[in-house]
Parts: structure tokens; sequence; C-alpha cells
């Protein structure tokens, strides 16, 4: 029964990555534009203080000229005034200082845009091409619009783009947004840089202005998860030699596996992506998907275990496996919705990260009311099966920070951490939190002597026999059951331990063999 709850949960996973195939986080940004409006949103990125730049090439018809190229930054007075505002396209133009080259007229009446007069395939066109930096007192996010105030109400506002944003000129950094790997300031001000392009270079080569990325994060974290599985299966062959390895355990393995590969195939779109600004789009949806299998068959295995499964219980009821069926079904049924709804309506103009969409929201609902289940399964389990309240004390405790650590996390970056900053320090601790999970689990079921939290001492020979109402004393309330030949399976005859009574289907109980 629960090996289909799993298999059934792959096509609806599918739907996830095929419903991401449009999504994109390139900051090399190649497309055209073509809106019935005056003015129109391109796209966004974090600018390090003084270290941003953007190339651009800009191609337009003369016949729809003249139109502008703005740039907003995320104070309030400026691009939450005039994004999906009442203001018209004048009004939003207003907003901006010309003086400090917020506003660059396309035309080539103008010096600063790089523009000049062509024909491209009988067609005269405007065409720009121009490189820009960017200073300012912080980091901090950068929108980039497009306007024609006096627009030809025939035409539409047109524009073929190529742009490309970068910080500084490290190549393996470059690529990456502020927001993707931060920036340190000193004495309350940001660093201050030459002007020349080589004396930049020798200053950002003996700097360590810049923080951990997202890049170095998940390297880090892949090593980790690596290190996690590569030990778990130490921990499999020790558990299958003394007949303890149960389907929860395999749960966790998989769910470690699938985690460990996701951050992989992040590590490398973020590796190409360091080069190039375009990455491997594919390897980064597949990826995402990985993880999000993970986080589901993990949460599957937490519940299984609070509801005593391979603990204190041989099996689970029909009913209980019914139940725990309907709410992963649920659960997987709104992770899609959530990912479809990110891929096709997420907003670059208004939202900065993941947890900031009605997408976040609804993901951040979703693990509040799984933990709400979590406690429930558990307190049922201790109320029945007193004798393993060693270990249910500490697995409540010590998950429930994993379930809550993320929604307090969110919280906490909407008041208190810069918007710049929330992708990268929410990547992190994700990762951090996961990490603690798994590496927690591996702990609880590390096989030793000394290991008093151990759970398992009901052994696979005997899941499937035992009824749901069977207590674990019943098989001699070790914390855990060892075989006389040190790690050698037992091979004595089970079957004498179970006969049946007068009434159909209950079993005579008995104890695991010392």
């Amino acid at each position: 029964m629960k090996s289909i709850i799993i298999s059934s949960y792959l096509p609806m996973m599918a739907c996830i990555l095929l419903s991401l195939m449009t999504a994109t986080e390139s900051k090399r940004f190649v497309g055209v534009y073509s809106q019935y409006t005056d003015w129109g949103f391109l796209t966004r990125f974090t600018f390090l203080a003084e270290h941003g730049w953007i190339r651009y090439q800009l191609i337009y018809p003369q016949e729809y000229c003249c139109e502008n190229l703005l740039f907003y930054y995320d104070e309030p007075h400026q691009w939450p005034a005039a994004y999906k505002t009442n203001l018209n396209c004048s009004q939003k133009e207003a907003l901006l200082d010309k003086n400090s080259g917020q506003i660059v007229p396309l035309n080539p009446l103008f010096l600063g845009s790089g523009c000049i007069r062509d024909t491209i395939n009988g067609v005269k066109v405007f065409k720009c091409t121009f490189a820009r930096r960017f200073r300012a007192a912080r980091a901090r996010w950068w929108y980039i619009a497009i306007s024609n105030c006096n627009r030809n109400p025939k035409n539409p506002l047109y524009m073929e783009y190529n742009i490309n944003m970068t910080n500084g000129y490290l190549d393996w950094n470059k690529e990456f947004s502020a927001d993707e790997f931060g920036e340190n300031e000193v004495d309350g001000n940001t660093l201050t840089l030459p002007t020349r392009i080589d004396q930049d270079k020798n200053r950002l080569k003996s700097s360590s202005y810049l923080s951990p990325r997202i890049l170095e994060t998940d390297v880090a974290f892949f090593i980790c998860f690596l290190v996690l599985s590569i030990a778990s299966i130490v921990v499999a062959v020790i558990l299958k030699n003394r007949q303890l390895f149960h389907s929860t355990y395999k749960y966790f393995m998989a769910a470690l596996f699938l985690q460990t590969f996701g951050v992989m195939f992040s590590v490398i779109h973020y590796g190409v992506y360091a080069q190039n600004g375009i990455g491997v789009e594919f390897l980064r949806l597949f990826g995402r998907l990985l993880l999000a299998a993970s986080d589901l068959v993990f949460l599957l295995m937490v519940i299984l275990l609070a509801k005593g499964y391979t603990v204190v219980r041989g099996r689970i009821s029909p009913g209980g496996l019914v139940k725990i069926a309907v709410l992963m079904t649920l659960y997987v049924i709104a992770y899609i919705a959530l990912y479809i709804y990110e891929a096709r309506f997420f907003d670059p103009g208004e939202v900065l990260y993941l947890y900031e969409s009605p997408a976040g929201i609804g993901l951040i609902a979703l693990r509040i009311i799984a933990w709400f289940w979590f406690l429930y399964a558990n307190f049922i389990t201790l109320k029945d099966y007193a004798d393993k309240r060693v270990f249910y004390s500490w697995f409540i405790v010590l998950y429930t920070i994993w379930f809550l650590v993320i929604p307090v996390l969110v919280l906490c970056a909407h008041f208190w951490i810069s918007k710049w900053a929330r992708a990268r320090v929410v990547n992190g601790i994700e990762f951090a939190i996961t990490f603690y999970a798994y590496g927690l689990f591996l702990i609880l079921t590390w096989p030793t002597r000394a290991n008093s939290t151990f759970p398992f001492h009901i052994r696979t020979t005997q899941i499937g026999v035992l009824s749901e109402d069977e207590r674990s004393d019943n098989f001699g309330g070790r914390a855990y059951a060892v075989d006389g030949d040190q790690g050698k399976p037992c091979n004595r005859d089970l079957t004498d331990m179970f006969a049946a009574k007068p009434t159909a289907g209950s079993v005579i109980k008995g104890n695991i063999p010392s």
C-alpha cells in the first residue's frame, strides 16, 4: 500500500517539472518586448554598491521614436510607487532623476545612449549598444523598464533586447546577482573602488568583500549530504544483517539520495551559470523536482514514525493508511498547484523570492498543517506506548524544530533581513535545517548499544504478522535487540511465536530472540 502511495506521486511530480519549464532565472536576458502600452517592465537585478555593470544592445524601429530606458531602485518612492499603480507614464518617469542617469533617451541625439541609425532587413532602426556602471550607497535591487509617453496609439511599445547584468570583474562571481552572494560592509559603509577597471580587478582579487554566494553554499551542502548518504549506507548494511532494515529507514535513504542528487544538479547549473549567466535550466528545474520529492518522502517517513510504524507497530491499519494516503496526496496536489502558480503567475516585479509569493505562503501553510498532524500522531502513539517515551519525546522536540524553522525564518526575513539578501539567507538556512533533519535521524538510528534512543526492535521478519494494537513490550522492550552472533542475522524459527487464537486475525504474543 505504501509503495503504491509513493509510486502514484511520480506522475504528479513530473507535472511540477513540466510546469516549471517556462521559468528562468538567467541574468542574461534576450528577447522581444511588444505591448500596446506606454510603459513596460523588462527585468531586475541586485547590483553591488560600486561594482554593478549593465551591458545592453537594444533595437527598435525609428518610426516608434522615441523610447527611453528607465532604472528604478527599491526605495518606496521609486519602484513600489511606479509598478502597478495608477500613475501615468509621465508621472512614472517623473519619479526618476535624469541627471543621475536613471532615464536614458534611446536615440542618437543623446550621446550617453550609444544609439546609432541602422537598417536591418529593410527596416530603419535605432541600435543602441552601451555599458553603464551602477553606483549606490549599498547593494540594492534595480528594476529596468522602457517607456514612450508620446507613443502613437497605433504602434506598440516595442524593443528587441540583449541585456547582460554583472557584478564585479571576477569570472567566478560576476554573473550572479548580489542577492545570490551578498556584500560585506566596513564601518557601516560599502567599500569604494578605484575608477580604472584594471585597478578594480586587483582590488577585488585581494578583497574579501564578497560573502558566500548560492554556488558555494550548494557545493558545501552537497559534500555534507554526500557524506550523510555514505554513512546511511553503512548503517543500512548493519541494520540488514540484524533484520532491522525497515521500510521507514528505506524511505529515509530514498529522501536523502533525492536531496543529494537535487543539490548536485543545482551545483552543476550554478557552475555553468557562473561562466555564461544562463546555466543549464533543465538541470536546475530537475534539481528542484528532486528536492521537492525528497521533502515529500521525508515527510511521509516522519508521519509513519509518528504513527509508530516499525517502532511500536508491525503495520498500520487500513484506515490509518488511507488517512496517510489522503494527507500525502493533498500535499502533493498542493505542491503541484503552488509550483504551477510560481511558473505561470510569478511576477518578478513584485516578488523577490518564492516565500513572498502566494505560492510560498501556501507552502508555509502546508508545513504548519503537517506539523499539527505530526504532533497529533505522536501524542496518540505516546499515550498508547509509554515504553517508547524516550525516543518519542526527543522525536517530537527535535522535529518540531524542523517543521517550524522555515516559517519562523520567513517571518523574520520579512521584518529584519534586507530585501536583496533574503533569497540567499533563506536558501542557506533551508539546506542547513534539511541537513539537521537528516543528520539527526541518522544519529537516532545509529545501531550501537550506547544509543538509548534507537527506535527499532521489531524485526523485519515480524512486519506484516503483527496487529496494529500489539505493544512493543511484547518484543522485549529493548532499545536495541542484538543477536548473539554479533551482527549476524538470527536464524531461529519465528513461526512458533505466532499461533492463531479462536478469533480470526489475532496472534499470540511473543519475544524477539536475543
